[in-house]
């Protein structure tokens, strides 16, 4: 990458990061560890510096933003959107700032460790108490999303952090900006169509393993959701999904579809 970065977004400290980012080589007192996790038009890069894990987006101008949609969001609307949502309590890795070059965009924000709640759902290694807080915490993420007035597109399980340490004050980070659409409001058709798409990546990342998602587990997740957004019953919300999950259910294999039809409370009529 080009030296020529330059900082669009963020505080005085975040230029060392980029400068050890775009630098050629890693003989840099700064950066110790720089790592391509993603290839694409999209790039995603695992840097250590100063002790620390971050992760850059790399955005080719070119690629990105000849699409319509993507020329509203560059990373400097995503990093303001991601600020701004922080301070209505959605529990975002942190962004450290922005950066840009002729060719391309850059989006730098903190690596959480842990594991991903699909990570934790496909093959355990948390306790199952926690696994139901943290579903109860992207629930609550979710519904404070849309009450800020913004919707989150793609809610995959593959896009949540569940914490590794029970001392950290937040259980989950969302480490997903891209799918992030700012709206005036955000209708209850609306917020249960990609509550129901939450829903199913919930029940795909458990599909060896149905029994991990229990009633009990939905009733914590729905009223996670019902807190955030401020609006309509736990139980509204889950008959909402439950409708829009219908047709999907009759498509899936039996064990999984007994299960989900279990948690979700639909009859099998």
């Amino acid at each position: 990458m080009s030296v020529s970065l330059r900082p669009t977004r963020g505080g005085p400290a975040f230029e060392p990061i980029l400068a050890c980012y775009a630098a050629s080589g890693l003989q840099t007192p700064y950066c110790t560890d720089k790592r391509l996790l993603k290839e694409g038009s999209t790039q995603v890069w695992r840097v250590t510096a100063g002790g620390r894990g971050y992760v850059f987006k790399v955005y080719s101008l070119r690629k990105a933003y000849g699409r319509l949609q993507d020329a509203a969001r560059p990373p400097e609307r995503l990093y303001d959107e991601v600020v701004r949502l922080t301070r209505h309590g959605v529990p975002f890795a942190p962004v450290i700032g922005t950066a840009r070059n002729s060719t391309s965009t850059t989006l730098v924000t903190r690596e959480i460790s842990g594991l991903t709640l699909h990570q934790a759902l496909c093959h355990g290694g948390i306790p199952s108490d926690r696994v139901e807080e943290a579903l109860a915490d992207w629930g609550h993420a979710l519904g404070a999303a849309n009450a800020a007035g913004t919707l989150h597109i793609d809610p995959k399980t593959k896009n949540v952090i569940v914490t590794d340490s029970n001392k950290k004050a937040k259980t989950i980070f969302l480490i997903d900006v891209d799918g992030l659409r700012r709206l005036r409001w955000v209708p209850r058709l609306v917020a249960a169509r990609f509550l129901a798409n939450a829903a199913r990546h919930m029940f795909r990342s458990c599909r060896d393993h149905p029994e991990r998602v229990t009633p009990a587990t939905l009733d914590r997740f729905f009223a996670g959701f019902s807190q955030g957004i401020g609006r309509g019953a736990p139980i509204e919300w889950r008959h909402r999904v439950a409708r829009q999950l219908s047709p999907w259910l009759n498509q899936i294999n039996e064990p999984l579809c007994q299960q989900a039809r279990l948690a979700l409370r639909v009859d099998g009529s």
